[in-house]
């Protein structure tokens, strides 16, 4: 049997054949670059404490769905319920000084309005107004911040998702910084793309993205990307592409490597049926039909549509190709139908 894209001697003598043929068109195609990419968090929070303390319960596993404000875990509050009481006692006190000396400081104005008080003793009465107040307000805001330390207690979650980490348990002294766990929010879930310097001028927001992972090669999952890097990371050469993912039923997970395909236009291809293309190997043959004769010619193919692919190079417009050519060889005769 004959090498392909090799003529036989007996070809152009053998008796035509008849072929079905049509022309090659030129229509808009799907183009698509194909990258790679990792499924993130859409956020990831590592809960802190906030406030030093005993951890009295916690109310979380790995795993477990969480809403926001949602409480994690509890701290011991006896030390800081004590505190706090002190702290409101002493800006009660601090307050009712404070009214005390505005009401001193009024009379010493009038005094010194008639003349019964020298100047520096009037100074003197002033200043000890204002350090009264400044004592109050400061007292005032230590009842607050104790408040608010009261209400950090009770560590909670700052958005809705799921925990991926408790990193601490009943009995365990915290400090404010010490995580308590770890919670992340996997719908929608982004996923990271590397685009190559080469296609960074057709990346944007909006385009549509297709992508399987190792796990399941045959399903498909789709995202739109939403935000494209400022600038191409100087060791690698790529551009950090970001595509938004519906993950409602949690099928997919964090930390999954992914094979995408970003949409990226319909350019006009030509174009020929999906049954004018043989394929041998790693290679694609077209049949052009040029009055009598067939010439192979080799095709570099593009994105297939609604029956039709595209002919990247080996086939031009308006050319006639033969369909299912499963038999043909180049150079034969044949006969158009």
């Amino acid at each position: 049997e004959p090498a392909a894209g090799e003529r036989p001697a007996a070809a152009a003598n053998a008796p035509a054949v008849a072929v079905e043929t049509t022309a090659a068109t030129e229509q808009p195609m799907p183009e698509f670059l194909l990258v790679t990419g990792t499924l993130l968090p859409n956020q990831e929070s590592r809960v802190a404490a906030g406030v030093a303390g005993k951890v009295l319960s916690t109310k979380i596993e790995r795993g477990s769905p969480v809403k926001k404000g949602q409480v994690l875990a509890e701290l011991d509050t006896r030390t800081i319920t004590a505190n706090m009481a002190e702290a409101n006692a002493m800006a009660q006190t601090a307050r009712t000084q404070r009214e005390q000396a505005k009401a001193d400081c009024e009379r010493t104005k009038k005094m010194f309005a008639q003349g019964a008080m020298s100047q520096a003793e009037f100074d003197r009465s002033q200043t000890q107004c204002l350090a009264t107040q400044s004592q109050a307000e400061a007292a005032e805001a230590r009842a607050r911040a104790l408040s608010v330390t009261y209400g950090d207690a009770d560590i909670r979650a700052p958005f809705a998702g799921f925990v991926s980490e408790r990193n601490v348990s009943a009995g365990e002294y915290v400090q404010a910084a010490t995580t308590v766990a770890t919670v992340v929010d996997t719908d929608p879930l982004r996923l990271e793309l590397s685009v190559p310097e080469s296609a960074v001028s057709e990346m944007r927001a909006g385009l549509a993205v297709e992508f399987r992972l190792a796990a399941s090669e045959d399903k498909r999952f789709t995202g739109t990307i939403r935000y494209v890097g400022p600038s191409v990371r100087r060791q690698s050469r790529d551009l950090i592409v970001e595509a938004l993912v519906p993950n409602e039923e949690r099928e997919l997970v964090p930390g999954m490597f992914a094979t995408a395909r970003v949409h990226t236009g319909n350019p006009k291809r030509v174009t020929v049926p999906s049954r004018a293309v043989r394929t041998e190997g790693s290679l694609h043959y077209v049949f052009v039909v040029n009055g009598s004769k067939a010439e192979q010619r080799i095709a570099q193919l593009g994105e297939t549509k609604d029956g039709r692919v595209a002919i990247l190079d080996g086939v031009k417009a308006g050319e006639q190709v033969a369909l299912d050519p499963a038999q043909l060889v180049d150079g034969q005769t044949v006969k158009a139908r």
